[in-house]
């Protein structure tokens, strides 16, 4: 997809030095030029429909996208401990606290991604695993099924619908 800059991704990682392993998930048509230029730096696995074993074995998740929402990709890295280098678009602030969870770019600042990959790149074992525990915490914090529950109570009974104190079940026939 044109949004996510699979592009973009590949210049970045063509633009970094040192001992990175660089992978894209994922597919469309961009994919054979792509691997045509880049195969010598990048991993290509194609479409993976269960992320679930991946998530431990990243390090960083870049999202150089044009556009986002709340992207549900940067929302299970988080919950896997894996912090994310991505643009400064849509709701991927609310993902990404620089140095903390990750770190925010400009969208097309290609520099300033670079550096930030340094960055990582350059924290110490320690440093990581103190990141990664801080994305885990950021989404049970922020975006627990508990902490969406109480939000959308919360906006009900700010809109006067009567909320009952007591649990039970409501049925209704016709």
């Amino acid at each position: 997809m044109p949004r996510k800059r699979p592009k973009f991704f590949c210049r970045l990682a063509a633009a970094c030095d040192g001992d990175i392993e660089w992978h894209i998930y994922g597919d469309g048509p961009p994919a054979n030029e792509l691997k045509r230029l880049y195969s010598n730096k990048i991993h290509f696995h194609g479409v993976v429909t269960d992320m679930s074993q991946v998530w431990p074995t990243l390090g960083l998740l870049v999202m150089p996208s044009l556009f986002e929402g709340l992207p549900l990709a940067g929302l299970e890295a988080l919950a896997g401990g894996v912090p994310i280098l991505a643009s400064r678009v849509g709701g991927l602030p609310q993902l990404v606290t620089d140095d903390v969870t990750g770190w925010l770019f400009e969208r097309d600042d290609l520099e300033e991604a670079v550096a930030l990959v340094r960055k990582w790149n350059a924290l110490t074992e320690s440093e990581q695993a103190r990141m990664r525990s801080a994305c885990r915490d950021h989404v049970r914090k922020h975006f627990s099924e508990q902490q969406q529950i109480d939000k959308l109570l919360g906006i009900y009974r700010r809109a006067g619908y009567p909320m009952s104190t007591q649990p039970g079940f409501a049925f209704s026939v016709g």
